[in-house]
């Protein structure tokens, strides 16, 4: 049974990881069949790597061109936004539920993406925003920016959120004073600097469970 029959008869959890991965694909080439195709990418790949290349890794893939990358980056990008959205739903309580959050934002990221995330008294998410740099490894947004953008929000508090791209997830020097001075002007307004979560790969870093938040 074809894949695109077997989803109708039995529904998408009977089928395999390269079944449905050929119906994304939907064709093969002159050289491949679309079967081939989807099980060497599950073999060589696996959806989670997959998922994490941009369109000039995808494109390098033997058989992948614009037709077949760009509907690749459109479905994992909607996967994301999914469990974004579920998440949305969530209170951000602790270290752990704000990196549940964010995680789908930065998953296969490779360059830094500062993000700031205002909640009311009860750390529902009010509004996010997002600046992002063309280095890999570093970002310097002025902290009047960030201010401005915050005011508008009007939030009860404020969470930061940062990526290290290369895999230490241990706050710079020039993170920690950057914290510093975002939270005194904010606690010179009202607002409380709830924490700072440096992400990398799977894992994170918190500024307040680590005790790194000073009494602004």
């Amino acid at each position: 049974m074809l894949p695109r029959e077997k989803i109708i008869k039995d529904g998408p959890s009977e089928l395999s990881d390269d079944e449905l991965l050929a119906i994304m694909l939907s064709s093969g080439t002159k050289n491949e069949d679309v079967f081939s195709m989807s099980k060497r990418l599950i073999q060589d790949y696996g959806f989670a790597s997959l998922m994490r290349l941009d369109y000039n890794e995808l494109s390098k893939i033997p058989g992948i061109k614009m037709a077949k990358g760009a509907k690749l980056l459109a479905i994992f990008e909607i996967a994301r936004r999914v469990i974004s959205e579920e998440n949305n739903k969530k209170c951000l309580n602790d270290a752990k539920g704000l990196f549940e959050y964010v995680y789908p934002f930065y998953y296969g990221i490779k360059k830094e993406v500062l993000m700031i995330i205002g909640v009311n008294s009860r750390l529902k998410v009010l509004n996010l925003k997002k600046y992002t740099s063309d280095s890999y490894n570093e970002i310097n947004i002025p902290i009047k920016e960030i201010i401005k953008d915050i005011l508008q929000m009007d939030p009860y508090g404020v969470f930061i959120i940062h990526n290290h791209p290369g895999g230490n997830i241990n706050p710079s020097t020039a993170d920690i004073k950057y914290t510093i001075e975002l939270g005194k002007t904010l606690d010179a307004l009202s607002i409380l600097l709830l924490d700072h979560l440096i992400i990398s790969n799977d894992t994170y870093y918190s500024f307040n469970e680590n005790h790194t938040l000073k009494s602004f």
